[in-house]
């Protein structure tokens, strides 16, 4: 791609990102500000955490089961009807508000129903990259690093927006604010419209006629794509066990260290702070040389950085010490998420993409507030570094058994190499699954792992990789 086209197409995309940033500055806002709100409004405890429950809820349905329809209309439709729903139940609760009409159990649906209308915007975001990168002129990697270093900017600025808003206004602003983002964002897509002149990959893919399959149909084919790839099954488990390890450590083990072993729980506001800026740190670096970073290394490594972490704080480190380490972790682990998702939009079909990842990603972070109460229980009856010790141990068993498996030493970029030579991938991919056909013949690939007849390889100009950037 010439300088001049790069340049058009990255002018293209800009927009998309604005709009993006707006919307992922006002959820954080809204996540910061929901616990506060629902206490406002229900004024009972019990209450507001049913509230958060019920976004939690929410969200994990929508995740698991919206794929298949972002996959029938389109990663841009359904990102746009997700964010103008989710933010006019945003605005239906400040209108309720308003008019002294919100109930606690009004307040309580409303939260269920904006994380079941906003979910699948932030799955159609990452199944949308694949073409923005192509438009762009960028890598894969590169495109996904930069909604994601927008979202760790959002989650820094998130709660300082939130706490300024809550000690000028009442809580239910922080609402008002995430439906106004919201907007904002899904009127700078619409204004920004398609691409006048869209790469010949994507001209050629959008010739060519779509099959409409039922929704059973799209996500059995789903899941028997991610059922028959050992790699991703392989990462989706190391994603579920770390996730969930990752989770109770950086909520209620920091905490419990920073107030026990530091002496002031302050220090935890910091230490996420350092946390933060470390991802953020971590995603540029991916975005300039993830392409050229061995991929099984540069994802098991991030749980090495974790699991020394956990062994050294263990030892009782000081706060400064502590907050150069977390920082370092938060480097080392930002790509691992992306790593997770360009495996999946690599490997994946295109017609399935949103429906494998939407199901993968769930089953990946579901179980993380299960861990939570265990992980308290730990610490309020062993102390923090003797849990500290337990977590550090459990990562090593964990990262031994991943650092073992066949699956996880599947070549680097066997697919995009097998595409860019024109040949069939047969190393490290999985058998290709046809996603039309009778759901008998679904049942019998997710059942059998029987192969259908492979489609012809794409030709050069539909791999991102080929591509400058």
């Amino acid at each position: 791609m010439s300088d001049q086209a790069a340049a058009v197409g990255l002018r293209a995309v800009l927009p998309l990102h604005a709009a993006f940033g707006l919307n992922l500055l006002g959820n954080a806002v809204g996540t910061c500000g929901l616990p506060v709100v629902a206490l406002a409004v229900t004024n009972n405890i019990a209450a507001a955490g049913v509230a958060v429950a019920a976004a939690v809820i929410g969200a994990t349905i929508s995740g698991l089961l919206s794929g298949p329809i972002i996959d029938r209309v389109g990663a841009r439709i359904a990102w746009l009807c997700s964010i103008t729903a989710g933010s006019l139940l945003a605005l239906l609760t400040c209108v309720l508000w308003l008019a002294d009409s919100l109930t606690s159990a009004a307040f309580i649906g409303l939260c269920g129903l904006r994380a079941l209308a906003e979910e699948p915007g932030r799955l159609a975001t990452y199944g949308w990259m694949p073409e923005l990168a192509r438009r762009g002129g960028m890598r894969l990697e590169r495109a996904n690093a930069v909604v994601r270093m927008l979202n760790s900017v959002a989650q820094i600025a998130g709660p300082a927006v939130s706490g300024l808003i809550l000690i000028g206004w009442h809580p239910i602003a922080t609402v008002a604010v995430d439906a106004g983002l919201g907007f904002l964002a899904a009127a700078i897509i619409v204004a920004s419209g398609r691409a006048k002149a869209p790469a010949p990959a994507l001209r050629d893919a959008r010739s060519q006629p779509r099959q409409a399959q039922s929704y059973r149909r799209t996500f059995r084919s789903a899941l028997s794509v991610l059922a028959r790839d050992p790699l991703l099954i392989s990462m989706t488990v190391a994603m579920t066990v770390f996730g969930a390890l990752d989770t109770s450590l950086a909520t209620v083990g920091l905490t419990s260290y920073s107030a026990e072993v530091l002496g002031q729980v302050n220090w935890y506001s910091a230490l996420l702070f350092a946390f933060g800026i470390g991802g953020i740190l971590g995603v540029a670096g991916f975005g300039v040389i993830g392409h050229r970073l061995p991929r099984r290394a540069a994802f098991l490594g991030g749980y090495i950085g974790v699991a020394a972490l956990s062994g050294l704080l263990a030892w009782g480190v000081p706060f400064g010490v502590a907050f150069v380490l977390v920082l370092l972790v938060g480097m080392l682990t930002s790509p691992i998420d992306l790593i997770y998702l360009i495996s999946l939009q690599e490997r994946v079909p295109p017609a399935l993409l949103n429906s494998v990842t939407g199901v993968a990603t769930t089953i990946a972070s579901a179980p993380s507030p299960l861990l939570i109460p265990i992980v308290a229980t730990m610490l309020a009856e062993a102390g923090p570094k003797a849990t500290f010790a337990v977590l550090g141990l459990i990562y090593l068993i964990t990262l031994s058994i991943c650092w073992i498996l066949p699956a996880m030493r599947t070549p680097e970029n066997a697919i995009p190499a097998a595409r860019a030579s024109g040949r069939p991938a047969t190393q490290g991919q999985p058998k290709p699954v046809q996603p039309q056909g009778s759901d008998a013949d679904a049942s019998e690939l997710a059942t059998r792992g029987s192969t259908p007849t492979p489609a012809p390889a794409p030709t050069p100009t539909t791999e991102v990789r080929g591509e400058s950037g």
